[in-house]
């Protein structure tokens, strides 16, 4: 469940569920019988835990391994309280980014769910999971941009 008005508390949730999509970007990865639909599964995975199950690419026939309200709404809600006056500047640039590379990662996923081929889709996933990895940011940064969300939330629990 959300917490509107704690803004630590949401960053640490799109953390965390940020940690989940980042796993099933990785699983999409390894390696699995070709043809077997497994990159592509685990892509619309990461797509519905970024997005939620109000997300408008959430697809219902694919388990979700997140807890359905999805990392997107967590960062835009975060994104309001900031701009309601609970953070700073650098916090709020933090969010900017994170959400940017978030957006990114999805068009990499769906596009990789709707590959044409192998290549194409392992491709798009490899993007997918470099853009995850970046959007949760390097926990030792002190920029917003590097730092990501990772510096969103340590300047949230100031």
């Amino acid at each position: 469940m959300l917490w509107a008005g704690d803004v630590g508390s949401i960053v640490q949730q799109a953390q965390q569920q940020l940690t989940i999509a980042i796993q099933q970007a990785e699983a999409s990865l390894q390696p699995h019988q070709p043809g077997s639909g497994h990159t592509k599964q685990h892509m619309q995975q990461v797509i519905n835990v970024l997005e939620g199950r109000n997300g408008k690419n959430f697809n219902a026939k694919v388990e979700s391994p997140g807890d359905g309200e999805g990392v997107t709404k967590r960062l835009e809600m975060t994104a309001e309280e900031v701009k309601g006056g609970q953070g700073s500047k650098n916090l709020q640039q933090a969010l900017d980014q994170t959400m940017a590379l978030v957006q990114e990662a999805i068009q990499h996923a769906k596009r990789s769910v709707q590959g044409a081929d192998v290549h194409e889709t392992h491709l798009q996933a490899g993007l997918a999971a470099g853009l995850l990895v970046a959007a949760a940011g390097r926990p030792d940064s002190e920029s917003p941009i590097t730092g990501s969300l990772a510096y969103a939330a340590k300047l949230s629990r100031r």
